[in-house]
């Protein structure tokens, strides 16, 4: 054999198997080996063609199926390697110089490593993501009981809490200064942010578990010592204190009481079932967006970057700023201080007056709002492509940073549910003092604002229909005073039915989170 056919053989019997079998007179392995290859490449296309891209997320999120396809490309590669071995030993005939031998062994090795290291990367990936999700999933004391296989057949939202928690330099113990429902449409993906005060006073806690039983018993005026103020006994004080003041038996099977009890505040206080909670270290919060590749928000306002409170009163300097701009992306630092930052001495040059005419940085309200914004960009920064190249950095800093009582088997769900997420409408709620006053709060009001934020707004053509059917023989409307009187329109014509469902701001009403971000 020449050494041309020689090296052309050798390649296509590595990136065909079994064709270098055929080659070399070895007939019956070598169709053998075509066919099955032939027919696994069949049934993958098939598979992508016929299985819908959702579910095909949630298997890349179901833990024995992991476990199949970890073994699988695992006993794949092993396969093809032998296979192209075996294929080069019987191109061999011992003809050819040793020079040209072990040139062809080198072409063997380099397209056996172009086809296998796929294959083991991948192998790899699906150990990583089955052991990742072993690991951030909790036992919990108040999670639903779901069918896995249709957890949604009779659940038009599922609420699930997220929680930032931040342990602090000089702080005794764990806060969740960041507190926020995401409460998604299971049919549409849509889903509204409801940010709560993290100073928010006399918390109610949910009953219904043992757990929120007893919270509920131990303190009936809600989460408070009768000491208007005192930070122990506030939003952000209940993850580490609350689950002191009551037996520990409540929360049996919970591995994390704390968050267990901020789920029960939450539900106490919006009026709303909490299913789940994803608790974040936001300590680990820039690793897990550089994981991602960043996120672009706007920055309304300038955001200073390395500011702490002093003993007495006032900030440090900003060692740097995010200045403000449209469509900017963050790296995990600066991510990272666009959630938190809530200390400022003003930028030297922003023209404060622009946005309000003071610096909405010491707003703790603003920052409630660009956090639901960062949750808003992370949902729409997950790019399946990116996070495929990143994919073990992205796995251990969610690994280490993130727990959640979702179980194990519910995340395929979560998956499909996901990928709806991504390409629906992300609207915010925001808890702020127009709502309610964090120390002196009407939970009666709120849950009526939650209420009505999460009741489906009327379809726009069947409400147009609708309010045309209420005009004189069906025709539309003009726009009428209290006294029944037609008030025409500026331009003279009537008036435009779908003019009557735009309504001004209202702070108790949910708004596109790009309107803030």
């Amino acid at each position: 054999m020449k050494a041309g056919r020689f090296f052309s053989l050798a390649a296509l019997g590595t990136l065909i198997p079994g064709l270098g079998l055929l080659a070399a007179g070895r007939r019956g392995w070598g169709k053998f080996i075509l066919t099955l290859v032939g027919l696994g490449f069949v049934a993958a296309v098939a598979v992508l063609i016929v299985v819908p891209r959702d579910q095909l997320a949630a298997r890349a999120f179901d833990q024995s199926q992991l476990g199949i396809v970890a073994v699988g490309l695992a006993a794949l590669a092993i396969a093809w390697l032998v296979v192209a071995v075996s294929s080069l030993k019987a191109l061999d005939t011992g003809r050819l110089p040793a020079g040209k031998r072990l040139a062809g062994a080198l072409i063997v090795t380099v397209l056996a490593s172009v086809v296998v290291a796929p294959m083991a990367v991948g192998a790899r990936n699906a150990w990583t993501q089955s052991n990742v999700i072993e690991t951030i999933s909790q036992g919990s004391a108040t999670a639903p009981e779901l069918k896995e296989e249709d957890p949604w057949k009779d659940k038009p939202r599922v609420n699930v809490l997220l929680l930032g928690a931040d342990a602090g330099e000089g702080r005794d113990g764990l806060r969740t200064d960041t507190v926020i429902l995401a409460s998604i449409d299971t049919e549409t993906g849509d889903t509204t942010m409801i940010s709560l005060p993290r100073n928010l006073e006399r918390i109610p806690f949910a009953t219904g578990t043992p757990a929120g039983d007893a919270l509920e018993a131990q303190f009936p005026l809600g989460f408070t010592d009768h000491t208007p103020g005192n930070l122990e006994f506030v939003l952000f004080s209940v993850y580490r204190n609350a689950p002191q003041y009551v037996s520990a038996e409540v929360f049996a099977g919970s591995d994390d009481p704390g968050a267990d009890a901020v789920k029960l505040a939450a539900a106490g206080a919006l009026g709303v079932d909490v299913d789940y909670y994803v608790i974040a270290d936001l300590t680990g919060f820039a690793d897990i967006v550089d994981a991602i590749g960043g996120i672009t928000v706007d920055v309304n306002y300038p955001i200073p970057i390395g500011t702490k409170k002093l003993e007495g009163a006032g900030c440090t300097q900003a060692r740097d700023w995010i200045e403000p701009g449209a469509d900017k992306k963050l790296e995990g630092p600066e991510a990272l201080w666009f959630a938190r930052a809530r200390c400022s001495p003003g930028h030297p040059t922003f023209d404060y007056a622009s946005v309000g005419g003071s610096d909405p940085i010491k707003d703790d309200y603003n920052r409630m709002e660009r956090q639901r914004c960062v949750m808003g960009a992370i949902a729409r920064a997950a790019d399946p492509m990116a996070l495929l190249t990143k994919f073990q950095s992205l796995a251990a800093a969610t690994e280490k940073n993130i727990k959640t009582d979702i179980p194990a088997g519910m995340f395929p769900a979560f998956a499909e549910l996901g990928l709806k997420v991504k390409n629906a409408k992300i609207t915010s709620l925001t808890i702020n003092r127009d709502v309610i006053n964090p120390g002196d709060p009407d939970y009666d009001h709120l849950r009526e604002v939650v209420e009505e934020a999460l009741t489906p707004a009327p379809d726009v053509e069947d409400s147009i229909e609708a309010s045309a059917d209420a005009g004189t023989g069906g025709s539309t409307a003009a726009a009428q005073e209290p006294d029944g009187t037609n008030e025409p329109t500026d331009d003279g014509g009537s008036t435009d039915p779908a003019s009557d469902l735009t309504e001004t701001p209202d702070p108790e009403k949910p708004v596109d989170v790009t309107t803030a971000c």
